[in-house]
This record gives structure tokens, sequence and C-alpha cells, in this order.
């Protein structure tokens, strides 16, 4: 999968305010710091405009990038560059929170930003599904994280006991 295209139409984006401030997320984000992994597409976390009630509205910005740049829609995904691309909104404390914290990356030429690796490991304990699980896995035994900076995440979001508990009682 090549990154720099689509990182290149994430900055446009991001630039001319069809999007807010966006980071990697997902597997992507974490083969960021650990071994690579499969992965079928991109989760790019943003700030996201609403509609009126509050939703999160998806139709301009989809409208932009079929329109008027030439993407393709595949179900939830739009394909950039050949790349399936999420947009996932910044839906709680927790993903707003790492997506604040993100770190600036650089993808060939251009620059990007990953969420941290930690914030990634809380994202899957807090989403709990089994693949999720899986992943966290894969990611401890790949690197380890900076256990201060995992606790504290952890706790500021209530998921300490939920950590040790899927971890068979081990602290991070």
């Amino acid at each position: 999968m090549i990154l720099e295209p689509v990182v290149r139409v994430l900055n446009e984006l991001e630039r001319d305010g069809w999007i807010g401030r966006y980071a990697i997320a997902g597997a992507m984000g974490i083969m960021y710091y650990t071994e690579p992994a499969l992965t079928y597409d991109l989760d790019i976390v943003t700030t996201l405009p609403t509609s009126t009630a509050g939703l999160v509205d998806l139709s301009s910005l989809y409208d932009h990038l079929t329109n008027d740049l030439g993407f393709t829609i595949d179900r939830e995904h739009v394909l950039i560059a050949d790349v399936p691309v999420q947009f996932l909104p910044a839906y709680d404390a927790l993903v707003a929170e790492a997506l604040e914290q993100a770190v600036e990356i650089r993808i060939g030429d251009a620059t990007s930003r990953v969420l941290r690796y930690e914030h990634l490991l809380t994202i899957l304990v807090e989403t709990g599904r089994p693949k999720d699980l899986a992943k966290l896995e894969m990611a401890l035994e790949s690197r380890p994280p900076e256990k201060d900076v995992l606790s504290a995440i952890l706790v500021r979001h209530g998921l300490l006991e939920r950590w040790t508990s899927l971890r068979g009682g081990k602290a991070p």
C-alpha cells in the first residue's frame, strides 16, 4: 500500500477545511510502531462536520471526493490512490485526546500524523471486539508500550480495570 499520495490528499482536505485535524489510526497506525500485519484499509480519525441535529455528516466530504476529485466510494470507504480510506469521527473523549496528541510523521516527502501507540492500544481495549483484542496481543508481542503513559491514559478514561481483566490480571 503506497500511502504518500493518500497523505497528500488528506493534507489538502485538512488545509481546505473539508476535514479537521486528522491522524492515522487502526491497524495502519499500529503498524507504524510494530511489525507489519495484514490490513484492508486506512482508518483516519478526524473532526468532521455535523448536521443541524448534531450527527456526523459525511455527505459534503464524499460529494467533494467523488464529484470534484474523481475518487470512488466502496461501501464505507473512499478509494484514494487505490487505498480504501475510512473517515472516522473523534467519537469520544479518548479518541479526541488521541487525535489532539497525535504525533507528526513523514511518509515519503509528505507529513502526516499517527495516534500515539499507547492511545491505539487503549482504543483496542475500549472497543473490545475479538479482532481488536487479537491486534492488541500481536502489538504487545511486537513492542511494549511506555507503561507510565499507557497507565495514565487507561486511568483517565476508566479502562484500567478492563485492561487488567483482558490481560489476565497483568497491569500495564
